[in-house]
């Protein structure tokens, strides 16, 4: 199981990279310019996705997918 960690702000970063080390494959996405491409790309290739940040920004960019 692959698992994605999403990220935007300084206290987020710090939590996902401490997430991180403790689950084991995963990948991070961190402080993103284009945030929504890159929520497409994992929403299709991980097993699963955390977002450390306010739920309305996570529903507004899941929704579509």
């Amino acid at each position: 199981m692959t698992i994605a960690i999403f990220a935007l702000t300084k206290n987020g970063i710090k939590l996902a990279k401490n997430l991180s080390q403790k689950i084991e494959d995963t990948d991070l996405f961190i402080n993103l310019k284009d945030f929504k491409k890159h929520i497409r790309y994992a929403f299709n290739k991980h097993d699963g996705l955390i977002f450390i940040m306010a739920a309305g920004i996570v529903v507004r960019a899941i929704a579509p997918l």
